[in-house]
């Protein structure tokens, strides 16, 4: 079963342009479906907002496969599965980007500041690693997650990404 489907891109509002690109290959993650797909809605919500009002808002979603070399003596390597969301947004200030990710730090009226620390718990509770990059011209997050190399279906805990 997919991660991403349409589900994400139909949080934004309809003046936003959605995409989503996935590779042709297969990314196997083991994760707790529920709690990822969490992780992702909370970002993709908050790119909803902020380019909601701009006449040509975009939000892109891509997932693609990496492989990492770590040693290249040993030729140990890692993989990873590649997550980009970004918006087309007015940003993050750069003052404020490193408390992002804290509980209870919110910049939006009525917001509670738990969406993006509870998408940066959830992504290190699955051994990865998420991060911001942002300007006046939009903002990136990028998720690597590990990726798990069953053949076959995914089993329980396994999902396409």
């Amino acid at each position: 079963m997919k991660l991403f489907d349409e589900k994400f891109c139909h949080n934004l509002p309809q003046s936003a342009h959605c995409t989503l690109q996935t590779e042709d290959t297969t990314a196997l993650v083991l994760c707790d479906r529920l709690e990822l797909e969490q992780a992702l809605l909370n970002i993709v919500i908050n790119a909803a907002h902020a380019v909601a009002g701009i006449e040509c808002g975009k939000v892109s979603i891509s997932v693609q496969s990496l492989v990492t070399t770590l040693d290249p003596h040993s030729g140990i390597s890692d993989s990873y599965a590649l997550i980009s969301i970004q918006d087309n947004g007015c940003g993050i200030p750069e003052e404020i980007q490193d408390k992002v990710f804290e509980p209870f730090f919110t910049t939006k009226k009525g917001g509670t500041g738990l969406g993006l620390a509870t998408s940066y718990r959830i992504v290190e509770d699955h051994d990865g690693v998420i991060g911001v990059d942002s300007s006046e011209l939009g903002t990136s997050f990028v998720i690597d997650l590990p990726l798990s190399y069953s053949e076959g279906e995914p089993t329980s805990g396994q999902w396409l990404v």
